[in-house]
């Protein structure tokens, strides 16, 4: 299994969750001579994906430990207080830390600090839908104090589905993975889901994943579909109370896969090095160095209703050919000819 510092996108993103309104994050900045800059994320927050944050900044003239300094605020710390609890602690602490910019991962983490602040700077990311959300207004001139990095889980969701027909050719029931939690989030895009597999002649069944469970409700729910091919939309996560450790989440998985044949045709690049099937989004470093660049123009002194939300969109596509014999797909020559990236 993956260390904790390659955990990929599907579970780490625990989401930030919903923060108590009641904390404020203050203005008043006095003597301070580098910049501060507040990233709030979520359980397991992977160095790797801060690094690549912090060496973009300083490309661009913002090193941390000289005039920067980047502060990680883990949503969910706290041991076993009730989540809400924790979430309102963490936002207290970066309150009394006076950031000059906030970083929040996932639609949940930037409406909890939106509702914390209309003031300090704050830049998105993974967040599917910031005008649906209420996050920016537009995203040419996202208005307000937030701007941030687009993930186009929408029209990648669609694509997945495509690759679906075009790998496996003889499959007709497909099952989409998502987290209770971020129901609200995904309801267009599930409904454009299901109209996409008509058109190819899938049957897509929902499965949504309740906060708190465990993999073995996940594998039921998908053994009743009688699932073919799994496509996880947005972060999934468990967690809650009692809930499993990423790394048995993830093994939990694999194990499903291999043993049931069910490929996962995942959002996360990275999954693929870890074993699982198939694998269409975007490269994920290069996703928090366009968040890294967004926050230097605040830092320089850009307003962020002023910011377009970055839209750009570097799809790859990878494949584990390892996995795909061991389970028994063969990958048709031209779809292999296609990837970007081959794990052998």
């Amino acid at each position: 299994m993956r260390n904790p510092s390659r955990r990929r996108r599907l579970f780490l993103r625990l989401g930030a969750g919903i923060a108590l309104a009641n904390a404020s994050i203050a203005l008043s900045q006095p003597g301070k001579t580098a910049k501060r800059i507040a990233w709030y994320g979520g359980t397991g927050i992977d160095k790797r994906h801060v690094e690549n944050f912090r060496e973009e900044l300083s490309l661009l003239g913002w090193t941390d430990g000289r005039n920067a300094s980047v502060r990680l605020f883990d949503a969910l710390a706290g041991g076993t207080a009730p989540r809400a609890q924790r979430e309102e602690a963490q936002i207290a602490a970066i309150s009394d830390w006076k950031p000059d910019v906030l970083v929040a991962l996932t639609t949940n983490g930037a409406l909890a600090l939106k509702r914390a602040t209309t003031n300090v700077p704050i830049v998105f990311l993974w967040v599917e839908d910031p005008i649906q959300s209420g996050l920016v207004a537009n995203l040419s001139y996202p208005g307000g104090n937030v701007t941030g990095v687009l993930n186009s889980e929408g029209p990648l969701a669609i694509k997945r589905l495509q690759v679906t027909r075009e790998l496996l050719p003889k499959v007709n029931r497909v099952a989409a993975v998502f987290s209770e939690r971020n129901k609200a989030h995904f309801k267009t895009l599930l409904d454009e889901m299901q109209e996409a597999s008509r058109q190819l002649g899938l049957e897509l069944a929902t499965v949504s994943l309740r906060t708190g469970g465990k993999v073995a409700d996940m594998i039921s729910s998908l053994n009743a579909h009688g699932a073919q091919v799994v496509l996880p939309v947005g972060s999934l996560h468990f967690g809650g109370k009692g809930s499993q450790s990423v790394t048995d989440i993830l093994k939990d998985m694999l194990d499903y896969q291999n043993q049931s044949k069910v490929p996962f045709i995942d959002n996360s690049l990275d999954s693929v090095e870890l074993g699982f099937c198939a694998a269409l989004g975007e490269p994920e470093l290069e996703t928090y160095r366009r968040a890294a660049r967004i926050g230097a123009k605040i830092l320089n002194g850009a307003r962020p209703s002023q910011l377009p939300v970055d839209q750009a969109m570097q799809v790859q596509f990878w494949i584990n050919l390892k996995t795909a014999k061991a389970i028994g797909i063969s990958i048709p020559p031209l779809l292999l000819a296609r990837a970007d990236r081959v794990v052998q």
